[in-house]
């Protein structure tokens, strides 16, 4: 699945134990989250799309941040929303075309057992937040690699990680 022609989905791993895959294997944490078998989503008013959170690791600005904690920041700096449950659970590989690069990104899910009212402030990259059935996402302007990126989730998702939330 491609982004604008930007970014590829090349491929995606499912991860059953996550002591196996060193947080330096991860160039960012991509977050997951379900509120009432929803999924959160938020507006980037840069990008004028709808987007599930996520974000690069800062080893200059924290060098000991972990991939979960990376998941964990970024989660709560574009949405404002705290997961429970958080738990590794895949790798997405995307093929970033303009720098001719590949990138593993950490795929983090979990849940969200009340959801934090959402207070936009200056300088958020997200302006809003909604929780959108599976079915629907298909139906609201999301990001390509994005929503491929929780299709492949819904794949192949740990059954015992889904009933555990």
């Amino acid at each position: 699945m491609k982004d604008d022609g930007l970014m590829l989905l090349k491929d995606y791993t499912t991860i059953t134990d996550p002591s196996q895959y060193p947080d330096d294997l991860f160039s960012s944490a991509f977050v997951i989250c379900q509120f009432q078998a929803c999924y959160l989503v938020g507006f980037n008013n840069w990008r004028l799309r709808w987007e599930i959170p996520a974000g690069k690791r800062e080893p200059k600005e924290a060098p000991t941040e972990s991939v979960l904690q990376t998941a964990i920041r970024e989660l709560c700096e574009e949405t404002h929303q705290t997961a429970q449950h958080l738990t590794l659970c895949g790798i997405a590989t995307i093929f970033d075309e303009d720098k001719k690069e590949t990138r593993n990104r950490a795929v983090c899910a979990g849940d969200i057992s009340q959801p934090t009212p959402f207070i936009f402030h200056k300088g958020d990259e997200m302006d809003k937040i909604k929780f959108v059935p599976s079915q629907d996402l298909n139906t609201i302007n999301i990001d390509p690699v994005d929503l491929a990126i929780v299709r492949q989730f819904e794949k192949h998702v740990n059954i015992q990680w889904r009933d555990n939330l």
